[in-house]
């Protein structure tokens, strides 16, 4: 679906309550079409159906990810920094 292409830039505009509701309306559009469900399904139910977590629990799992990322200021995953180029 459009998800990954949604999320991809996640970590800039985060936070941005009019881009999420704006997702949720094409998610939910997409969601009626894949399953067949009529306007006015709960958006909550066709997600259990489809299988998709709600975008908010996937943006969080997202930030909470980047924070376990290591730094890209040069650290490696030995604990070595980068080489320097001279």
């Amino acid at each position: 679906m459009v998800r990954p292409i949604f999320t991809w830039g996640a970590e800039v505009w985060r936070d941005t309550t009019p881009k999420i509701s704006a997702y949720k309306k094409l998610e939910y559009q997409a969601l009626r079409k894949i399953t067949g469900a009529y306007h006015g399904a709960a958006h909550t139910k066709l997600g259990l159906i489809a299988n998709v977590e709600p975008i908010e629990d996937k943006l969080r799992d997202l930030e909470l990810a980047g924070q376990q990322k290591p730094s890209a200021r040069g650290i490696l995953s030995s604990g070595t920094s980068s080489p320097t180029l001279s």
